[in-house]
């Protein structure tokens, strides 16, 4: 029956429009009939032509003998390796038997070899027939669906699949409500091998294209029942909706079964979501997802029937029709210019660089380098410029990069619009430089040559002057200071030229990678090497020039010029002095030989008739030139030997990578050593390399290693210092730890604003805001080369995808997809969700991270291509993702449910899913992550909501401190305790000013903390608060204010009631717990306690790594410093010391680092071994002078002034000294401890005739202040400089002393106070004082 290629239905009749009142698109079919061929078959009298197929004709007949009539199928002369043929298909109906299936009257032969097949002829009528009377959908679709299944579970039992399941195929018989089938030409047994028929491969894709099914499409010879069963599905859309779910050409309607996802049949007509679910279900691409057989189909659509059908739905009023498509955000590359010249003559001189003329007012122009159409847009915008310039098409010229947006025209070139280019500021002025300007962002993204600022205009540069650098398209720069992770493959390299030139063993080295991974980085890094370790040998690089902006033997040339000048630039003279040269490397003979080559090449016309002889023959003018350039190599590698580099060799034409395989060829014996640097599609092109040139094994570069790529980072956030481990991670697993993704990643925070300086002057990352996307243009043109290969529809399935985050599962997407459709709003997306996403993952785009878990193949690329999605896509995407979660709420993607849910408007609800997270990542110690999440509830709350608002900030002040954003953590508790004044709760306020206790005591300003804690007591106080947990807090609060006074045994009695309080809360206790075992840990040696010391920290430390808290892990680690003090174990606080250190560097406490560098510094310094403390205490000193919020007074200075007065170096002790005043006079208010203090004199007296008086006063100042082992250190010193000055038998009797009080006194000095008291006995004459 014909078919309306507008409405998809059938139609009987006339057809002139269709149900919705669009004008019918008929689909021209001939239904003439063929007359009946001329042939007799005995017994039988032919009387008209049925039906006429791909495999055969069936024909009306009557029995001679009876009068009974039947049908007759005659099977084509041409019928392809048994199919149609009648044996395999008579096998089948009499198997499957009536009432199924037509009975089985005779089979056999005519005289021409034709089968034919005799049966019952079948009057009922077709389902193609009822379709096109009924001209839409079925009222009785339900029953014959049901008979349908039935029908094809018979099949199925008797050991066969239809494979051609059509309306024309089915016949309906009314009486009986039953569904037969016919023709069973495609038919095939359900077990290979069964029945003895061999198929055609051909027959694999064989079938009526509306009713395929995927894998029939895709020419799969392995089907099953459930190929039938999409047939099926098919034929019950159809039955419901008056039309198939794709229809057609062919050739789209192939594609779509295998690609496309149908409408939704209730789109079409009124059907029942339950049976809607069954048709889908059929109509899955993949089998397994469909049901597992015609009787499992049946018993589905009786349930479904089954079911009371929903009221009607509301009519739909029509969708109106989508805006026109928004414009598009695109990172291009920009030429801004001033020219007299008309526009056609600069759009055509725009057009030799791939640039596009978009803006013109008088003089002043403004072209597009688009990604989209240039590999590389803003080097093609520099050369354009350049030629520009060159060629007086233009005074002056603006090289830049930026956003612009992107407006397509369905008829013409995209427009590009942008506010700058009408900007006047924009365009260098007529009187400006003759050569073209950068900006700096283009400098920064430009890959090679090297720029220097104009003095006149702030923020732009030029190219060196070419006396001071050489060609930089040809020279291969050191763009980056250290190399950073590729130091295993700098050394093979280097190993191999090494080998190449002691060897004399010409070598080609071949180094491979992807775009980004760093190739020209370690070109550079490799020249600086191989000029400083293999000094006997010339080091050339060249870059190969792309195609379409070089010439066509550009590479080659360069290689011929290199060779000529001996490798410093052009060659001087002309063709007479490069010949002189050229028999100077290679001899009068060969050179006059090879000499018309070379003279060709560059770029000279033939002297004489030579090289048009030479030329004549195919191939010959191409070997010479390889031959020629190829011997110049070899001799100048025997003049001296050579080291060459070839970057970017995948643009070098093949004539000049033959000439230097010809060079390293194996049997060549000299000192000669080429590396080709290029992309990995270069060994593909070359895959017979090997056979001529003597090459090592080729070096691949992929990402660095996770601890170089986090390393690259941390030098790239220069100058943010002690950056959290865990962010550095983030952000190198954002870029995949790809080198140039992640230097651009971290420019485009900087740019952001992420890297920002404290009042003290240190620099420091927003570690909640990492998650923003800054604008990174080269990222961008690579992704946009990559999506440009790809379809329209797959390319917005790769945007639906990137908006769902840097993971997801195939269910996701397909359960995304489906929210959309409920919405009727996947117009924009109307690909197989798992098609779809299996496609990307064969073009590389996306990778399997695990079974049915899918993520980019970079997070970077994910972010831009999510950017091509318009607002409406991006909104309405958002929120189906929201309904998606909201539906599955799993504690994994609880972070999307928040995602999405702001991003549809949801603000609310995301801000409330935001404070769950962030409270629950806080109880896991995940402190960049709570943080994050406290953040963007902040971001969501109105300002009216302030009871929320007072927990995430709070939460987000707890957080900030412990990853040691200290004053953005006393400002959000400053803005937490006016929201709790405001609302009248007292209690919060209480405990806002005992969370800033805390971290202003992380800041050593314990006049603030202890201030903060009787302002918490008045509180209390004053309005009766008394909760068991506030009072544990208290308790604590003041145990830390006596801890920092030095009130040892008050502070431990209360310190112990806060832990005995805490214990009885359980988990709500745990932080007070920890503190509180924590200070008792410092206190219990200073008072003699050591073994319950021991056990207090040890009980700490385990709760800490119990729960995973690194926070106080790190603090017990530094605690227990006194305890191994205590007990003599040195080596143990100095491992520990360690570990506090890595904890500390981990979590991004700059402060850590200082106390551990301090801490370890003075235990060396007390044991007396004054080198090895030395690094330590330099390390302290730079910290505490870039940091001065981490040190509240300069206790590095004061150790190093220690140090020096031991050393009996008096003079530079001093010069400390004046040093340590100077920086106490810097800071108003801040003053030395009282033992800090002692120390402090105690270096001043040691260093300078002190009379006994000043000794005797200060010796009772440390007896009354000085802490630890300090009293010790007092008497050494004191008794070091009075044996500097001859006071011998003092000295003696000071040092002893100081070894009667070790005795009592917990330290780790004994043995240095020994030496010391060695060295005075053994001092016999007065000892001068050293200045």
């Amino acid at each position: 029956m014909p078919r309306c290629l507008s409405c998809g239905r059938r139609w009987d009749k006339d057809h002139p429009q269709c149900p919705d009142g669009r004008h019918a698109y008929q689909e021209r079919i001939t239904t003439t009939l063929p007359p009946l061929p001329s042939l007799s078959l005995p017994g039988y009298t032919l009387e008209h032509t049925v039906a006429k197929g791909g495999f055969g004709t069936l024909l009306a007949a009557r029995r001679q003998g009876d009068g009974q009539r039947v049908a007759i199928k005659l099977a084509h002369r041409a019928s392809p390796s048994g199919g149609g043929a009648p044996g395999l298909e008579a096998e089948a109906l009499r198997a499957i038997g009536p009432p199924t299936v037509p009975e089985v009257y005779e089979t056999g032969l005519l005289d021409g070899g034709r089968p034919y097949l005799v049966m019952r002829f079948i009057s009922h009528p077709t389902l193609a027939a009822r379709l096109a009377r009924q001209g839409g959908p079925l009222p009785e679709a339900g029953r014959h669906g049901v008979a349908l299944a039935e029908a094809l579970d018979t099949v199925h039992r008797r050991g066969f699949l239809h494979c051609d399941l059509k309306p024309e195929n089915l016949f309906l018989d009314e009486e009986s409500h039953a569904v037969g089938l016919f023709d069973f030409g495609l038919a095939r047994p359900l077990r290979p091998g069964a029945h003895g028929e061999a198929r055609g491969v051909e027959l694999d894709c064989a079938g009526t294209a509306e009713y395929m099914a995927p894998e029939q499409c895709a020419g799969e010879g392995d089907l099953d029942e459930r190929t039938d069963v999409y047939a099926a599905g098919v034929l019950l859309y159809e039955m419901l909706t008056g039309r198939p779910p794709f229809f057609g050409p062919a050739v789209d309607v192939v594609h779509a079964h295998l690609s496309r996802r149908p409408p939704r049949p209730s789109e079409l007509a009124e059907v029942s979501t339950a049976l809607e679910e069954v048709v889908l279900r059929c109509l899955e691409k993949e089998r397994p997802r469909r049901y597992a057989s015609a009787s499992e189909l049946g018993l589905a659509l009786r349930r479904a029937l089954e079911r009371p059908a929903p009221a009607p739905a509301p009519s739909r009023s029509p969708r109106p029709s989508p805006p026109s498509a928004p414009p598009e955000q695109r990172s291009v590359a920009l030429l801004h210019l001033r020219s007299g010249a008309n526009p056609l003559t600069l759009q055509k001189a725009l057009s030799l660089d791939a640039g596009h003329l978009s803006f013109h007012e008088g003089t002043r122009f403004a072209a597009i380098f688009d990604p989209e159409v240039q590999t590389d847009p803003l080097r093609a915008a520099r050369q354009c410029a350049e030629r520009l310039c060159a060629e007086g098409l233009a005074s002056t010229a603006l090289v830049d990069v930026a956003t612009v947006r992107v407006l397509r025209r369905p008829n013409g070139p995209p427009r590009y619009l942008s506010a700058s280019f009408s900007h006047p500021a924009r365009y260098p002025t007529p009187k400006g430089p003759a050569t073209p300007l950068l900006t700096a962002a283009a400098v920064t993204l430009l890959p090679e040559g090297a720029y220097v600022p104009v003095p006149e205009l702030e923020g732009l540069f030029r190219r060196a002057p070419p006396a001071d650098v050489q060609d930089d398209s040809t020279v291969v720069p050191l763009r980056h200071g250290v190399l950073v992770g590729r130091q295993q493959e700098l050394e093979a390299l280097l190993r191999s030229a090494r080998t190449a030139v002691r060897e004399r063993a010409a070598t080609l080295a071949t180094v491979l990678g992807e775009r980004g991974q760093g190739k020209s980085h370690l070109a550079a890094a490799l020249l600086q090497y191989l000029n400083e370790r293999v000094p006997e040998a010339r080091v050339a690089t060249l870059r190969a020039r792309p195609p379409a902006q070089g010439e066509s033997q550009g590479t080659l040339r360069q290689l011929l010029r290199g060779v000529l000048s001996a490798w410093g630039g052009e060659p001087a003279g002309g063709p007479a002095e490069w010949l002189a040269r050229g028999e100077e490397l290679l001899g009068p003979e060969l050179a006059r030989e090879l000499w018309p080559a070379v003279h060709a090449c560059l770029g000279g016309h033939p002297p004489t008739g030579e090289l048009r002889s030479v030329a004549a023959a195919p191939g010959a003018l191409r070997s010479l030139t390889v031959r020629a350039t190829g011997e110049l190599l070899l001799a100048s590698a025997r003049a001296r030997p050579l080291l060459l580099l070839l970057d970017d060799a995948h643009f070098a034409e093949d004539t000049a990578l033959d000439a230097l395989e010809y060079a390293t060829r194996a049997s060549a014996s000299l000192p000669l050593w080429v590396c080709v640097l290029a992309r990995p599609g270069f060994e593909d092109g070359r895959p017979h390399k090997a056979r001529r040139a003597a090459h090592a094994p080729p070096l691949r570069l992929g990402p660095l290693s996770p601890a170089s790529a986090v390393e690259l980072c941390r030098t790239a956030l220069h100058p943010a210092e002690n950056v959290p481990t865990e962010a550095l991670e983030r952000l190198a697993e954002r870029a995949q730890r790809v080198p140039l993704f992640l230097i651009e990643l971290v420019r485009g925070l900087k740019r952001l604003g992420l890297v920002r300086q404290r009042p003290g002057g240190s620099w420091y990352l927003a570690t909640d805001e990492l998650e923003r996307m800054p604008e990174l243009h080269q990222v961008e043109w690579l992704t946009h080369q990559e999506l440009r290969a790809l379809p329209a529809e797959l390319t917005a399935h790769a945007r639906l995808c990137a908006l769902l985050g840097g993971d997801f599962s195939l269910e996701e997407v397909e359960g995304v997809v489906r929210e959309l459709v409920r919405e009727e709003a996947a117009a924009d997306f109307p690909l197989d969700a798992r098609h779809a996403s299996r496609r990307l993952v064969e073009l590389g785009l996306l990778v399997v991270q695990a079974p049915e878990s899918l993520s980019f193949r970079n997070e970077l690329m994910r972010e831009v291509v999510a950017r091509g999605l318009s607002e409406l896509q991006r909104r309405q995407l958002h929120r189906a993702a929201h309904r998606y979660y909201l539906g599955r709420r799993e504690h994994t993607r609880l972070p999307r449910l928040a995602h999405h849910a702001a991003a549809a408007g949801l603000r609310e609800e995301a801000a409330a899913l935001y404070i769950d997270l962030a409270e629950s990542a806080r109880g896991h110690h995940a402190y960049l992550e709570a943080e994050a999440h406290y953040s963007h509830a902040l971001e969501l709350l109105p300002e009216t909501d302030a009871l929320r608002g007072l927990t995430a900030l709070r939460g987000r002040g707890l957080m900030r401190y412990r990853v040691g954003r200290h004053e953005d953590s006393l400002t959000d508790f400053a803005r937490a305790r006016e929201l709790a004044r405001r609302l009248g709760q007292p209690l919060d306020e209480v405990e806002v000013l005992l969370d800033e206790v805390t971290a202003l005591d992380w800041t050593n300003d314990y006049a603030r903390a202890e201030e903060r804690v009787h302002q918490a007591m008045e509180l209390t106080v004053t309005h009766r608060l008394d909760t068991r947990r506030l009072q544990a807090r208290l308790l604590l609060g003041m145990g830390l204010v006596q801890f920092r006074q030095g009130q040892w045994e008050e502070a431990r009695i209360q310190l112990e009631a806060a832990a005995n309080r805490a214990r009885r809360q359980g988990d709500a206790g745990y932080e007070i717990l920890i503190v509180s075992l924590l200070l008792r840990g410092v206190i219990l040696p200073n008072l003699g306690h050591i073994d319950e010391a021991h056990r207090v920290m040890e009980e700490c430390i385990a709760a800490c790594t119990e729960r995973g808290d690194r926070l106080h892990l790190g603090s017990a680690l530094n605690n227990r410093r006194n305890l191994w003090v205590a007990r003599n174990e040195p080596a143990r606080a100095r491992e520990d010391q360690q570990r506090f250190m890595r904890l500390g560097r981990e979590l991004g406490m700059v402060g850590w680092e200082y106390f551990a560098e301090h801490n370890l510094g003075e235990l060396y310094y007390q044991e007396g071994d004054v080198r090895r403390a030395e690094p330590h205490i330099a390390r302290a000193v730079e910290l505490e002078r870039n940091h001065p919020e981490m040190a509240s007074r300069p206790w590095g200075l004061l150790l190093r002034a220690r140090v020096l007065a031991y050393q009996g170096h008096e003079a530079r002790a001093r010069q400390v000294l004046r040093t340590l005043r100077q920086a106490l006079a810097e800071r108003p208010g801040v003053e030395l401890s009282p033992s800090e203090s002692v120390l402090f004199s105690l270096v001043e007296l040691a260093t300078r005739p002190a009379r006994p008086e000043e000794w005797r006063e200060l010796q009772a100042r440390a007896d009354a202040c000085s802490i630890e082992q300090e009293p010790l250190e007092v008497l050494e010193l004191q008794a070091l400089a009075r044996l500097r000055r001859g006071e011998r038998q003092q000295a003696v009797g000071l040092l002893k002393e100081a070894l009667r009080r070790a005795e009592r006194i917990p330290n780790i000095m004994r043995s240095r106070l020994r030496r010391s008291l060695e060295q005075a006995l053994a001092t016999e004459e007065p000892t001068s004082v050293p200045r």
